[in-house]
């Protein structure tokens, strides 16, 4: 659901202008305003910050130009350099915001006239200098001038706009300080051929001349800084009359004159500071970039020159990720949802460098990992501090103290990475990783302390305030912008007294709503989940034997290993429609047809084992597609008989990333399990396909008393909860009969929606199944040894996992599916093509399985809940997940037999099948899109006439329409 706004309430809010007339906040003139402010704020403060940036961080340009061989620096010299500038920075953050919101003070004389003009005659003047004090000195100068644009410009912008569209507006404003750090490298690149002009060094000309472009814009800035909103005169009186009038719906009326009081409340609100030390744990990332990326890039390998163009991607990359993470977070009104990963992904950026991986690629994407997270948490911090405050004392001092304590970090990057310590920097990396886990609990606290706020807040009767605008209303400022569950504002504000009363029924629900979900969570999805993880073990173990010997020791032919993948696949495929319709048909409960078929997957795998030529591991192969073919649909009937169209998607996700986290732990068992050849005069081969069926006997023996059976039949519920579950289920889909009649499979095998669906599911199940059968052994070709290729195999399956159930708590949050799909299919893409061009080093193309492992992972649970969100019935939906898995898993014979023995390393009949298959997938899911988009919008348009369509009616009238 998309949160939707509406500055007008019910009863027609207007807004006199002081001058007689009065203005609608209407939609179109509200999104008109906005357009306005998005014209003249943003990019005009952005481009001081662009600018300020780029002055701020050229010394690291400068440093590998020979900025510390000209002026003889010591070897901590450019350290220094560094972390006096953030003394004077940090100091007077808060002073400078303080003295900006005094009455008297203009924001372009304040921002704009004094810190550009002498911001641009010190940064040539470092350009200038003949000795390192010289340097420091003008170091320190620049610190005391530039630090009233990053928190003034915060606070202006919080100023002029609501909470919803902070996130977005200051992920701009950040991105163009990032874009200024890009453009330093740039100018960088190009300015050291002028080494020698006029007697200057290359160094020097890229302080004189990026300085004498801060100088040339200085005069443009005292014209167009814009004043506070009270105060501008750039906009009509009904325009600032609406603009102070929404503020004040949104934040709380304002303040004439902010008291003692008011100050001292703001210097202790836990707030500010849980979200400074957020603040600063992210800036100690943005802090190393700017200040050592050049330097990093030129260690690995690359000339000077080289590193600077090098660079520019790494800031690229991270703005348009942190835009479009502030987008989201905007339209979600949810910024935990998008800092979470955020954190995760600089961790393994941290962790990758630490560890020091050795192909310079894997550290070079380190890089970027480190730069979409930072630059995805830095703007919804500074978004999520500014829409919780109000009141000039609050936004002021709170922008100072985060902006100001929170570039202390930059005090912590400018002292670890120890020039003796090159190029390993373990204290940096260290200390990076450290601030960034610490950034985990800290957010955490956040979350529950804002959560609690919340709940109070609607515990004394204040909720309603919190959704709807209206005259009499106060704002909407008591409750913080983390509010899990987006408001769909115009729903409320429309709402006659029927849809009240409704909302007051399902209140009373939401408790037994909430039970119902979490008791079916508790007893559904982690069995299944364990069922999965363990058979999935079992179907791709075979690929780790491989490399401990498998082939040798059973003399198979060149083929022999394609020909044991593909013939699982053979019964695997076949069994999956006719096992759906036995368990939707027939009594036999789910929990004893799906005990009996693991438990004798597991004896089955076992016997694997236990061969002594090609042909018994060959029957088992198959035996075993028989008995696994009936998991993976009877899982999607199972939960799609529970679980409402938008709990889906997560709950298969987690589902198929239980996978997984079995194929992950199927390395490491295999790593271990090495350790054990010749146990008992047993290969260590042998031992992984008899301690992983093993597993399997002991998971699926807790089937029969764990697993339920379906909610009609099901025990673990009580009778309320039962009759809840089932009506919600009804009011959402408009159930059909539980009884299969022949109708809806004839229905289902006929309809173009499954097959186009089919496909674009086969064309990920490529992609998957070429990962879980072929990466070991890629990995191994790539010249790592048997053991090293299955434990770097590990990372692989694990970022897809984590990729995986993000996407799809996003996909839910957002009721869309296709987005998402096109996305992850894309990053197939790209892994596909790296791998077919075969670039070198070797670490690109591991870094390639990351892309082709987490598009894959990411769009088979969402192409599989986006099937059953749009299929109507039991019945119908067990046939549908049964010919779209079986179907789709037919891409396993491709994968089996395109990557050819004889072909290794370059396998260039596989990869270009991954590449073409592919892009076959994307055109199926956009035709799919495209089809499912013009059928609502039919039905929409026949809606409005009066006109029912039959297909878009479930049973009793329910309303229907396609998930996009």
């Amino acid at each position: 659901m998309n949160e939707k706004h509406r500055s007008s309430s019910p009863s027609g809010l207007s807004v006199d202008s002081g001058s007689g007339e009065v203005f609608p906040l209407a939609t179109k003139s509200d999104r008109d305003l906005t357009n306005k402010l998005d014209l003249r704020v943003i990019p005009v403060l952005g481009l001081l910050f662009l600018i300020c940036f780029l002055d701020r961080t050229n010394i690291a340009n400068a440093r590998i130009a020979g900025l510390e061989e000209g002026l003889n620096m010591p070897s901590t010299g450019y350290n220094t350099c560094l972390w006096i500038f953030y003394i004077p920075f940090v100091i007077c953050e808060v002073p400078s915001n303080m003295i900006m919101s005094l009455p008297w003070v203009r924001p372009n004389i304040w921002l704009g006239g004094l810190t550009f003009t002498l911001a641009g005659i010190l940064a040539m003047c470092q350009g200038l200098t003949h000795s390192y004090e010289g340097l420091l000195a003008i170091r320190f100068m620049m610190g005391i001038v530039e630090t009233a644009l990053p928190a003034g410009s915060g606070f202006l912008i919080a100023s002029y706009y609501r909470k919803k569209e902070l996130a977005l507006r200051m992920a701009c404003f950040y991105a163009f300080g990032q874009a200024g750090a890009c453009f330093s490298g740039l100018l960088a690149y190009a300015i050291m051929d002028m080494d020698g002009t006029g007697g200057y060094e290359g160094w020097r000309w890229i302080f004189i001349l990026e300085g004498l472009v801060t100088l040339a814009f200085s005069i443009i800035v005292f014209i167009v800084v814009p004043e506070f909103p009270n105060r501008a005169t750039w906009m009509q009186p009904t325009e600032k009359a609406a603009l102070l009038a929404r503020l004040d719906i949104d934040k709380g009326p304002r303040k004439d004159e902010d008291t003692r009081r008011d100050w001292l409340d703001a210097a202790t609100d836990y707030k500010i500071w849980l979200l400074t030390f957020l603040f600063f744990c992210a800036d100690m990332s943005a802090g190393s970039l700017s200040s050592f990326n050049p330097t990093i890039l030129s260690q690995l390998g690359w000339t000077a020159r080289r590193a600077q163009v090098m660079t520019i991607p790494i800031w690229v990359v991270g703005t348009c990720v942190g835009l479009c993470a502030a987008l989201g977070a905007g339209k979600l009104g949810n910024r935990a949802l998008f800092i979470f990963p955020a954190i995760t992904l600089s961790m393994v950026g941290w962790a990758l460098h630490y560890c020091q991986v050795d192909p310079p690629g894997v550290r070079y994407f380190a890089q970027f990992a480190i730069s979409i997270g930072t630059f995805t948490q830095m703007p919804l911090y500074s978004g999520l501090l500014l829409a919780n405050l109000r009141g000039k004392a609050a936004l002021s001092l709170g922008s100072g103290i985060q902006f100001g304590l929170g570039n202390c970090a930059n005090f912590v990057a400018s002292n670890v990475f120890i020039d003796a310590q090159k190029p390993a920097y373990p204290v940096g990396f260290a200390t990076g990783l450290g601030v960034t886990c610490a950034a985990v609990p800290a957010m955490l606290v956040l979350v529950v302390l804002f959560s609690w706020h919340n709940k109070r807040v609607e515990g004394e009767g204040q909720g309603d305030m919190v959704y709807k605008v209206s005259q009499n209303s106060p704002a909407s400022a008591m409750k913080p912008i983390t509010d899990m569950k987006p408001v769909d504002i115009d729903s409320t504000m429309d709402a006659d007294a029927s849809s009240i009363d409704r909302g007051v029924l399902l209140q009373e629900d939401s408790v037994l709503d909430r039970r119902v979900t979490r008791k079916t969570d508790l007893r559904v999805v982690p069995m299944l989940c364990a069922l999965y993880l363990t058979a999935y073990l079992d179907r791709t173990n075979i690929g780790n034997a491989r490399l401990l010997g498998l082939e040798e020791e059973l003399g198979m032919p060149s083929n022999g290993y394609n020909t044991a993948v593909w013939v699982f696949y053979l019964t695997f495929v076949v069994m999956e429609v006719p096992s759906n319709l036995l368990m939707a048909h027939s009594k036999i409960p789910p929990n004893y047809w799906l005990g009996v078929s693991m438990t004798l997957l597991g004896v089955v795998t076992m016997c694997q084992g236990f061969a002594t030529s090609p042909g018994p591991l060959y029957a088992c192969r198959a035996i075993m597609g028989i008995f696994e073919g009936s998991l993976g649909p009877a899982a999607a009937l199972l939960m799609g008989a529970y679980y409402r169209k938008h709990e889906f998607a997560l709950r298969y996700t987690c589902f198929t990333t239980s996978a997984l986290v079995g194929a992950s732990f199927s390395s490491f068992l295999a790593y271990a399990i090495n350790f054990m050849d010749g146990v008992r005069g047993i290969s260590s081969w042998r031992w992984i396909f008899i301690l992983e069926g093993l597993l399997n006997i002991c998971v699926a023996l807790c089937t029969f008393a764990v697993l339920p059976r379906f909610p009609a039949e099901s025990s673990f519920l009580s009778p309320e909860e039962k009759t809840h579950l089932l009506d919600r289920l009804h009011a959402e889909r408009g159930e059909e009969a539980e009884d299969l009649q022949g109708q809806p499979w004839q229905r289902i095998f006929l309809n173009w929606q499954t097959w186009i669906n089919i496909i674009a599911y086969f064309g990920a199940d490529m992609s998957a199944a070429a990962i879980s059968q072929f990466s070991p052994t890629i990995l191994h070709q790539l010249g790592w040894t048997a053991n090293q290729a299955n434990l770097r195999n590990i990372p692989i399956w694990l970022v897809g996992a984590v990729i995986a159930l993000s996407t799809s708590l996003l996909s839910g949050k957002l009721q869309m599916r296709f987005p998402f799909i096109l996305f992850a299919a894309t990053l197939c893409l790209i892994g596909w093509s790296i791998q077919l061009s075969q670039v070198n080093p070797p670490g690109v193309r591991y870094f390639a399985l990351y892309f082709v492992a987490t598009g894959a992972f990411v769009q088979l649970p969402l192409l599989v809940s986006w099937l059953s969100a749009n299929t109507i019935g039991r019945p119908s939906r067990a046939v549908a997940h049964a010919l779209q898995i079986g179907f789709g898993n037919s891409a396993n014979f491709v994968s089996a037999n395109v990557f050819i023995t004889g072909e290794s390393p370059t396998y260039p009949t596989g990869f270009t099948a991954g590449l073409v298959i592919t892009v076959v997938g994307i055109a199926a899911g956009c035709i799919l899109e495209f089809i499912l988009w013009k059928m609502n919008k039919s039905a929409d348009k026949r809606e409005k006439k009066g006109l029912a369509e039959t297909h878009m009616v479930g049973k009793d009238g329910v309303r229907f329409r396609f998930t996009l």
